[in-house]
């Protein structure tokens, strides 16, 4: 069998695992034959509709308006609906996923300008790619002197811990939770 869906499948048994988190299931499936399944079998064109708006940004009230419905229909079915929380969170995911990869190129983009700009004949914009790049590396911390560290405030610290579990346990014991 091919790892695409048959439309005519009803079982649960042999259905896509709805158990599955959203991401592991996407992986396994497009999102165009998992929609269509689940168009097919349990979501109406208009829980799709609402699903597309609600990604898109749209409140609740005002995809009700648009799609001629309730907004507590609306609600229900985001609250309550379990394939239309699991085609909502698919969606999510996937566009994340592409915001994610654009970024990824921007950030290639990014990297190269503050490369470029390193080499400046200018030295403020030196020491402002300079600055960026340590900031975005995290290594600008590292310029800052260390704190000092007393050992009496560290056996406090470890005193304190040892009898806020003591304390825990003895209320466990004592059925106090």
């Amino acid at each position: 069998m091919n790892n695409e869906f048959n439309k005519n499948n009803k079982n649960p048994e042999t259905s896509p695992a709805k158990n599955e988190e959203p991401r592991a299931a996407l992986q396994k499936v497009t999102k165009s034959d998992k929609s269509r399944q689940l168009e097919d079998d349990e979501l109406s064109q208009k829980q799709f509709m609402a699903i597309d708006l609600v990604v898109s940004g749209m409140p609740d009230g005002e995809v009700a308006r648009k799609l001629g419905l309730a907004r507590q229909t609306i609600n229900k079915w985001r609250n309550h609906d379990i394939e239309f929380k699991y085609i909502l969170e698919c969606r999510r995911l996937q566009i994340t996923e592409s915001f994610r990869d654009k970024l990824t190129g921007l950030a290639e983009r990014s990297i190269e300008v503050l490369d470029r700009n390193l080499d400046s004949a200018d030295e403020k914009t030196q020491t402002q790619a300079a600055m960026t790049i340590l900031r975005l590396s995290g290594l600008q911390g590292y310029m800052r002197p260390e704190k000092e560290v007393d050992l009496e405030k560290i056996k406090e610290k470890m005193k304190e811990d040892a009898l806020s579990q003591a304390l825990e346990e003895v209320t466990k014991e004592l059925g106090f939770n």
